[in-house]
């Protein structure tokens, strides 16, 4: 079931997260299987986020130039380490 619903897109993930916390609604089993759904989630594709943070700052005076990989990923968001050209991190 956590696969299925993971597969559907970060909508259907944000209603099951809600439904994880109501086994009077959906019950233990279901309530259960989705629960992971709010701690667990794997990373998105690697490329499609890169290609959106190149995007985001392409206007900005900030420059990446170190970006690694996912350190955290969520339902609606993924989490990542940057340089900047200043320095930053």
């Amino acid at each position: 079931l956590r696969n299925q619903v993971a597969r559907l897109g970060v909508v259907f993930v944000k209603l099951a997260q809600t439904l994880a916390t109501r086994p009077d609604i959906v019950g233990e089993e279901a309530a259960g299987a989705l629960e992971s759904l709010q701690d667990q989630n794997k990373p998105f594709d690697d490329r499609l986020a890169r290609s959106r943070i190149k995007i985001a700052l392409e206007n900005s005076l900030l420059h990446i130039v170190d970006l690694q990989g996912p350190v955290a990923a969520a339902s609606l968001a993924q989490v990542y380490r940057a340089s900047t050209s200043n320095g930053s991190q």
